[in-house]
């Protein structure tokens, strides 16, 4: 992981118990929906994150629920 990311990174998992995972370079980071909005506030007030780049969904039915995901 680029060290940049690293504080960012730790604060999500220490505070919203972020489940981190990495894959040829990318960080991925799941939070259960009651956190989004405390999670994404703080990157953008203390990390300095200013803009997503993608919002998307998953449909997992009919062997999910809920069914949809939203990938930010």
């Amino acid at each position: 992981m680029d060290a940049k990311y690293q504080p960012a990174v730790s604060a999500l998992q220490e505070r919203w118990g972020a489940v981190v995972s990495e894959f040829r370079g990318e960080i991925t980071c799941t939070l259960s929906p009651d956190t989004i909005i405390a999670a994404v506030t703080a990157l953008r007030d203390e990390f300095n994150f200013e803009h997503f780049v993608d919002v998307t969904a998953v449909d997992y039915w009919p062997n999910e629920q809920p069914r949809f995901h939203l990938v930010y």
